[in-house]
Formats: C-alpha cells, sequence, structure tokens
C-alpha cells in the first residue's frame, strides 16, 4: 500500500506541476470576490459559479448546478453524472466516486432516498443541483466509504418562469418519450413565492440473452453445452409531480411546504428456451410480470436566521409508499414430456416513513463555521405473499415463513463540525456523526432483530498559496461506515425459479447456478478507514484540474456465501446464496479529473471544452485466494473522455462522451469466477438555438452499439473435479436516436 500512495503522490506532483505551468502561460480572468477569499466561509446561494464553489469549501465539494444542467441537455440525474469526469461508471452501469460505485453513498436533500424511489431516475427538471464529496465530512453521515453525491431538489425559486420539454428516442430495440413542464411565480406584495413540476417517461426495450453452460466431472463432459435463450420485452411508465409553496411572515423567517407523488408501472413478459446438450429435448417457458409504485412525499421547512447571525432549520418529512407485484411463471412448454407448471405469486407490501431534521449553524466566533445536527426517523413497513400452483395455493414456504412480513426501522443520526480557518493559507474541517439503528423483522413466525451503533470521525485540511493562487490541496481522513440493506437482513428464501419445487410442494436439488437466495440478520456493518489526497487546480473561470490519491481499509466486509446447505423448505440440500461477514479489504488509487475550455488558455481561440476523467484503481479481499480477489463492481482502471464544441458561425453546439471499462476478472470466493467483457459506452449530442427561447437537440446514444458478455465459473462442492461454466451474452446493443425540444414559455 505504502507503494501505491508513494506512486500516487509522484503522479500528483507531476500533474500539479504541468496545470501550474499551464496556468502561468494563460490569460487568467480576475478572481471574484468568491474567488479571492477560497477558505472563508461560504453558504451556497446559487449566486457564485460552481467552480467557484468547488474552489471555496474546505472539503473539497464539486458542485452541478442549475445552469450546467440545463446546457447539458440530458433529462436524468444517472445520464448527467456519467458524464461527469469525477463520476466512474461499473460495468453493470452503476454509478460511483473513485471506481467504488458500491461504497458511494446517495442523498436526496441530505437524507437518504424514499422507500421505493431511485434518484438516479429522477427528471433533471425536478432538481435544483448535485454536490460531489470525494472524502468525508460529518454534515452528510457516516456512511460515505467512497464519497457522498447529493442530489438536492428544487424548492423556493425566487424568480417567475415556465419551461416545458418533449423528447423521443427509438432504436431497433428500444422506444421511449418523454416530457416535463416547470412553472414558477412569484407575488411580489407578500414575497410568496409557487412552484410546480411533472415530468413523465414512458419507454419500451427488448433485451436477449443467450446462456451456455459446460458441465464437467471428473474429466468428462456432456459434449454440447445446455443452452438457454431468453427475450424480454420491458416497460417503464413513470410520473412525477412536486410542487412548492415558500412565504415569509418576517424578514428573517421563512417557511415552505414541498409535497410530490410519484407513480411508476413496471411491465414485463418474457419467453425462455433450453435445450439439453445431449439432444434430448427442449423445455420452454413464459415469464410476466407487472407492479405499480406509488409514493407520496410532504417535506415541512422552517428555517430561521437569529439576530446573532445564527440559523436555524427545522425539516418534518412524512411519506408514503405502496406496491403492488405480481409474477406468472409456465415452465414445461417444450417437448421434452415435462407437466407443464403454472406458478403465480402476489406480492403487497406498504411502508410509512418519518423523518425529522434539524440544522444548526452557529454564530461562531471569528473564523470559525460551526454546524450541528440532528435527526429522527421511523420507517414501519409490512408485506403479505400468497403463491399458487396450477391454480391452487402453493404451500412450499408457507409453513415456515407464512403470507405475512413485517418490518420496522428506528434510526436516530446526530453530528457536529466545524470549518476553521486556521490563517490564510490554512483551513481545517473536523466533524464527528453517529448513527443508531435498530431493525426488527418478522416472517411469519420467525423474527429477527439487528441493532447497529457507528461512531464516525473526519477530519479535512485545505492549504491555498499564500500569493493567492488558484492552487488548493486537500487531504481527508475518516472513519466510515456501510449499512447492510433490508433485503440483506430479511430470512425469507427466494427459490430459484430455474430449479423450482414439484406440484407437491417438495423441493429436491439444485446446481450452484440454480442457487436459492436468503438474507442473514446476523450481519454487522462494513467499516472503514480511508484516506484521501487531493491536488486541485483552477485556470480561468471554469477550467479545472484535479487529482485523488485515495486508500480504504474496510473491515466486516460483506460478500456472497455460496454453500451446499440442509434448508427446511427442501427434501434434499440445496445450493443457497446469502450475505456474510467475512474478513477485510484493502484499495488504493488514483483519480484524475479535468474540464479544460480552449478561450481560458488561448485568446480567441474557438469554444471548445474538454472534459476528462481516468481512475486506476486496486482492491484486495484478506479471505479470497487470488488473483483477482477484487473488490465487487471495482474495475482495475475506467475512462471518459467528453468534447463540447459552440461554432462561432451557428447558433449550434455539438458534444460527444465516451466511457471505456476494461475487460473484468473477479473472484467471489474458492468456488466462484466471474468475467465481464469491456465496455464503451459512446453518446453524440446535436443542439440548434432556434430563438432565444427555444432549442432543438438532437441525440445519438450507444453509438458503438455493443453487446455485454459474462462468465461465471462453478467448482461445485462436494463434488469430485465437477465444475461448470456458464457464458452469456446480452443484446442491449442498438443504436437509439432521439429528439428533444426544449422551450422557455
Amino acid at each position: 500500500m505504502k507503494d501505491h500512495i508513494a506512486t500516487g503522490a509522484l503522479i500528483a506532483a507531476a500533474a500539479l506541476c504541468a496545470a501550474d505551468a499551464l496556468a502561468q502561460t494563460a490569460p487568467t480572468a480576475a478572481p471574484s470576490p468568491t474567488q479571492s477569499r477560497s477558505l472563508e466561509k461560504v453558504e451556497v446561494t446559487g449566486a457564485a459559479s460552481d467552480t467557484a464553489q468547488r474552489e471555496a469549501f474546505v472539503a473539497g465539494r464539486i458542485v452541478i448546478g442549475r445552469q450546467a444542467i440545463d446546457k447539458s441537455g440530458v433529462t436524468t440525474v444517472k445520464e448527467l453524472l456519467r458524464r461527469e469526469p469525477s463520476v466512474t461508471v461499473s460495468a453493470s452501469g452503476r454509478i460511483g466516486l473513485l471506481g467504488l460505485p458500491g461504497y458511494t453513498q446517495i442523498l436526496v436533500d441530505g437524507v437518504a432516498p424514499q422507500p421505493g424511489r431511485d434518484p438516479m431516475e429522477s427528471d433533471l427538471v425536478h432538481i435544483e443541483r448535485i454536490e460531489i464529496v470525494k472524502g468525508s465530512v460529518a454534515e452528510y453521515g457516516p456512511f460515505g466509504i467512497a464519497g457522498t453525491i447529493n442530489i438536492v431538489t428544487r424548492r423556493t425559486e425566487r424568480v417567475a418562469s415556465e419551461t416545458l420539454r418533449l423528447g423521443a428516442q427509438g432504436g431497433a430495440n428500444h422506444v421511449n418519450a418523454d416530457g416535463a413542464w416547470s412553472l414558477s411565480s412569484v407575488d411580489k406584495q407578500t414575497g410568496t413565492t409557487q412552484s410546480l413540476r411533472i415530468s413523465a417517461r414512458d419507454g419500451e426495450s427488448i433485451v436477449r440473452t443467450r446462456t451456455q453452460s459446460y458441465y464437467s466431472f471428473g474429466g468428462w463432459g456432456n459434449g454440447r453445452p445446455d443452452r438457454r435463450d431468453e427475450r424480454q420485452h420491458q416497460r417503464r411508465t413513470q410520473a412525477l409531480v412536486s410542487g412548492n409553496v415558500g412565504w415569509r411572515d418576517t424578514p428573517t423567517r421563512e417557511f415552505s411546504v414541498d409535497p410530490s407523488l410519484l407513480i411508476l408501472a413496471l411491465r414485463n413478459h418474457g419467453d425462455e428456451q433450453y435445450t439439453d446438450g445431449s439432444g434430448d429435448g427442449q423445455e420452454d417457458a413464459r415469464t410476466a410480470a407487472r407492479s405499480v409504485l406509488v409514493s407520496v412525499g410532504l417535506d415541512l421547512s422552517w428555517k430561521e436566521r437569529f439576530a446573532d447571525g445564527s440559523r436555524l432549520q427545522l425539516r418534518v418529512s412524512p411519506g408514503w409508499m405502496q406496491v403492488r407485484r405480481r409474477n406468472l411463471r409456465e415452465d414445461g412448454l417444450g417437448s421434452s414430456g415435462s407437466d407443464d407448471l403454472l406458478r403465480e405469486n402476489l406480492r403487497q407490501q406498504h411502508a410509512r416513513n418519518d423523518h425529522l431534521k434539524l440544522d444548526y449553524s452557529a454564530a461562531s466566533p471569528k473564523d470559525h463555521d460551526i454546524k450541528l445536527g440532528l435527526g429522527l426517523g421511523r420507517n414501519d413497513g409490512g408485506q403479505r405473499v400468497d403463491a399458487w400452483l396450477n391454480g391452487g395455493v402453493d404451500d412450499t414456504l408457507t409453513p415456515f415463513f407464512g403470507h405475512v412480513g413485517s418490518a420496522r426501522t428506528l434510526r436516530a443520526n446526530a453530528f457536529i463540525q466545524d470549518d476553521w480557518r486556521l490563517n490564510a493559507q490554512w483551513a481545517l474541517n473536523a466533524g464527528l456523526s453517529a448513527d443508531w439503528r435498530d431493525v426488527d423483522q418478522a416472517d411469519g413466525p420467525l423474527h429477527s432483530a439487528s441493532r447497529f451503533t457507528v461512531l464516525a470521525p473526519s477530519l479535512n485540511l485545505a492549504w491555498k498559496p499564500a500569493d493567492g493562487g488558484r492552487q488548493r490541496m486537500r487531504l481527508s481522513l475518516a472513519r466510515t461506515a456501510k449499512l447492510p440493506d433490508a433485503d440483506q437482513l430479511s430470512v425469507r428464501p427466494t427459490i430459484n425459479p430455474l430449479a423450482p419445487c414439484s406440484p407437491l410442494g417438495v423441493c429436491w436439488a439444485n446446481g450452484p447456478d440454480q442457487a436459492d437466495t436468503a438474507g442473514n440478520p446476523e450481519l454487522r456493518p462494513e467499516k472503514a478507514w480511508g484516506l484521501t489526497a487531493s491536488v486541485e487546480q483552477y485556470i480561468g473561470k471554469d477550467s479545472t484540474l484535479g487529482l485523488d490519491v485515495f486508500a480504504r481499509r474496510i473491515e466486516d466486509l460483506i460478500g456472497s456465501e455460496l454453500l451446499l446447505a440442509t434448508v427446511p423448505w427442501a427434501v434434499q440440500q440445496r445450493y443457497i446464496s446469502r450475505p456474510v461477514n467475512f474478513g477485510k479489504a484493502w484499495t488504493t488509487g488514483v483519480s484524475l479529473d479535468a474540464r479544460m475550455k480552449a478561450p481560458e488558455f488561448i485568446a480567441g481561440a474557438p469554444k471548445l471544452e474538454l472534459r476528462t476523467g481516468l481512475t486506476w484503481a486496486r482492491s484486495r479481499v484478506s479471505t479470497v485466494a487470488g488473483p483477482d480477489n477484487r473488490l465487487d463492481e471495482q474495475s482495475p482502471w475506467s475512462g471518459k473522455v467528453g468534447v463540447r464544441w459552440e461554432p462561432a458561425a451557428w447558433p449550434a453546439e455539438l458534444s460527444i462522451d465516451i466511457n471505456w471499462l476494461p475487460p473484468v476478472w473477479r473472484r467471489a470466493d474458492e468456488t466462484r469466477l466471474t468475467r465481464t467483457d469491456r465496455r464503451v459506452d459512446a453518446d453524440l449530442q446535436m443542439a440548434w438555438t432556434l430563438s432565444p427561447k427555444t432549442k432543438l437537440r438532437g441525440t445519438i446514444n450507444n453509438l458503438l452499439g455493443r453487446d455485454r458478455r459474462s462468465e461465471d465459473w462453478f467448482k461445485l462442492v462436494n463434488a469430485v473435479n465437477a465444475e461448470s461454466l456458464n457464458r452469456s451474452v446480452v443484446t442491449r446493443g442498438d443504436r437509439r436516436f432521439g429528439v428533444t425540444l426544449e422551450m422557455k414559455l
């Protein structure tokens, strides 16, 4: 690890010297008042540019503001973050920081998202800004091992406006339509603000998967592989309505009410074909699934600014969620002579989530900015699971887990933080956050309880040169954690549909590639110590160059355990996959992000912007033999580049973004080895300004049209020289062409 850190430090120094040389030769704009006080107290009001805010925060915070969101031309949070140089994208498409998507905390307005809501799928019409912190600060809590992405929703707006966006996208296996409308108004006499935002999206896609399974027993194989061909037709329909009413009864007191309603419908139907490698026959299956989620949120906020300069904010956020999922599966439709099996299950869930958040900024002494916060929350949920087999009630799991389950989570958190400006060059951010959880779950007669307490100190040190230069160096040291989620703690298993139970309610043996899944209520949180060193160079108004060297040591690592075990729902031993705490992990790496605008380097240069990011990372899990014993979803390296050009002769914009990932081998445990193929994503966007209030955009997504390939290798437990290999090809490589019309009304 020491060698990795030393290498990273040398790279950081070299990059800094190069950036400093560029800064000396480039024309620089006069620093704004915010820039010249870059380590002083900063309160985000939207007036300062995104770059100035990044430069000012002691802990190093990247801000994507409303202006940058509007200029991006994309429609969802995920699409926006895929372009951001500091963000990495895993082989599965998961968003994260420092090459660790599974360890990146995602917050909405500083707290965890409402149950059932995926913030990455949120339409940007509802978003004010996105904040990215690669280290750790106490106000975001202790759960950002690889950093935090905080999505701030749009609330009180002091400017009247109305916008409309309509778009459509299509390809060989994909079609999508979306729209968004936003209206805000201000009563100049009372100061009351009102806003309403509506977004809707409806899309269909076809996903084809071919899996070939090879089996070997003692050196003897079946000659030809078993083959499974799957075709899934997926449809997603989503509508989100959010609003805001804000007012002030005194110049120092502000109130706001922010309701929201999300309706999400998912529909899926498909066909599966299984061909035996021995040529004995073929079995087919049909599947269908439908789910409808309704989520209602309400945010009540009170802000008070006192005469001594201190500030207090109280937020109360109740929320409700209900989801209904129905699944159908019909097996045995082929020529092998198997009896038909028609399985149906219905899962109905409901949840109530209440959260209270109190934040206080003290009227602190000179050169200090002290913040304190307290959060309390409760989540109560329940579910009912009903299953049918060939028209009759399926009681396979009912004797052990019943039909009805419930879950309750109590949580409390607190933090204290101080931004301390030591002198003109040095500033310090020190804090302590604490989080307590009490989780109780019941599935029929079975009950489980899990309790966690996390205490996390954090320290951030920032330096700027004495001559007023725009160079920043930061160091972050923090204790962080990652909690297991509700599914990982649940005791109710899921029977693998490829190895179902018989109509008599009897479950026989399965294979390792057909393992059932189950949770583990005895899981403990993963805890980590993390060190991040950053070097940043600011050039002109909007050009930045940043380099991060990081190291993490993770304890009580949560991984997946595949074992052959005696289970109550089967007459023979079955393979099950469940999460367990095992060993430790270490990861080190270097991350580079840059955003360069040509006119800030060369006077009179064309309006050309370059965005680039490169992350190199290595990890090692103590309890898994190498090589390739890396953390889940971590790639050895990832890279991205984006170019945006505004021709001087036309009212147009042209941009292209490319993301790369290499092939990745990963050894999950002694029985399983996986491989994912390299991934290259390229998107092209063209925009034409028809009038000062109207813009037309055209897009080509997945420009290279690559399919996704993966391999899973299993070594069968308790068998001599027995192995299986699954090779999968997922066909999602169609190019998608889109057009979007944006209007300011």
